[in-house]
């Protein structure tokens, strides 16, 4: 197995639940299946459980006319100790005890992942317990070198509502809640961050509200579709608060500055028509076209070479707060650096060959 592989299964594995380092180090020695598609289909291994974990790998009856096996991942919370349960294709499904499912990583298409939080996860993303979960899979899915593209969604009324308010009532009362807003940002910053700056293109099928910091992680998206009944809100200024999640940067950057202003100081919901209008999505689709055309946007904006997407991504970022001068400095290196690697090799025999390049070789 590849040592990015092994990194992989480690990262996802450990992301529903704390192991200590040996214990990591065993599971990832002992796991023989990445959650890549490169795995041949028919008779795949029981992993025995390590540290507390449950993992159940099964052939699926379409593996015999249906290549290659996609993997389908669910991550849950189980009492003390968390469970890993893969399915092949999504037929099979492990007979747990599920007490809180956290969220769901499937493989629409062979380069895709689609990342489907649960409905208590889309109402409380970023309580101690579901944001580690989705850092650790996204962070996952970004060092693998087998995705190039991932659809987050959420389930139910909301895509993402943000912080625990509930608790930040209790937190209030014991005064803890500058350790609490400090720990929250502290993890969601850094993964917006991570987003943006990675190759890989990020799809936001937005399915229901998205509020205060999962309004922040929905902009962060590199591609926004949502549906008519979306809400779009801050909700800062309705708890006291001044935004975070990026909001202040990303929101300017696609509706302008005083689009924005208003925004906040109105504390204005917009559907999923006004948000188009407005400019913060991209797309409004029925409810049942949402997850097929974010697959569809996906497979086309992923299947760019690894440095196409991650220095226009770059660029684009930087292009905001640079002068002229600066910015031509940096698209001169990049285009350098991009110019020496195999991709670019592949688009020129491409073009000359009068067929479209396939980056993924």
């Amino acid at each position: 197995m590849k040592d990015s592989e092994r990194e992989f299964n480690t990262l996802i594995l450990s992301s529903i639940g704390e192991l200590d380092h040996s214990s990591k180090a065993s599971l990832a020695a002992n796991t023989a299946v990445s959650a890549s598609s490169k795995v041949p289909s028919g008779t795949l291994p029981i992993i025995s459980p390590v540290a507390g974990f449950s993992t159940d790998i099964r052939p699926s009856p379409l593996d015999s006319v249906q290549e290659p096996p996609m993997y389908n991942m669910s991550l849950c919370i189980m009492g003390p100790h968390p469970t890993v349960t893969y399915h092949i294709h999504g037929v099979h499904t492990c007979c747990l005890l599920w007490l809180i499912m956290v969220l769901s990583v499937d493989r629409p298409s062979q380069r895709t992942a689609l990342v489907t939080l649960s409905e208590s996860a889309s109402k409380d993303t970023f309580s101690s317990g579901t944001i580690e979960h989705l850092i650790d899979t996204i962070d996952g899915l970004i060092q693998d070198e087998n995705t190039d593209a991932v659809i987050l969604t959420g389930t139910g009324r909301f895509f993402s509502a943000g912080g625990p308010v509930d608790k930040f009532d209790d937190a209030i009362d014991d005064g803890s809640i500058g350790d609490v807003v400090e720990a929250m940002t502290g993890h969601l910053h850094p993964l917006l961050l991570r987003i943006r700056t990675s190759s890989t293109v990020f799809i936001g099928a937005i399915n229901g509200a998205a509020a205060g910091g999962g309004l922040g992680l929905a902009l962060s998206m590199d591609y926004r579709i949502c549906v008519p009944n979306a809400k779009i809100a801050a909700s800062f200024f309705r708890l006291g608060l001044s935004p975070d999640g990026g909001t202040t940067w990303l929101l300017p950057r696609l509706v302008g500055q005083q689009v924005a202003r208003k925004f906040f100081f109105e504390n204005s919901v917009w559907d999923g028509s006004t948000a188009q209008d407005k400019g913060a999505v991209d797309e409004v689709v029925n409810e049942d076209e949402l997850i097929q055309r974010s697959i569809q946007v996906a497979d086309r904006w992923g299947s760019w070479s690894e440095g196409s997407r991650r220095g226009t991504k770059q660029l684009l970022d930087a292009s905001s707060t640079t002068f002229f001068e600066t910015q031509l400095e940096f698209e001169r290196q990049l285009m350098i650096a991009s110019a020496l690697t195999p991709d670019f090799k592949e688009g020129v025999r491409s073009f000359l060959e009068k067929r479209d390049p396939d980056f993924n070789q």
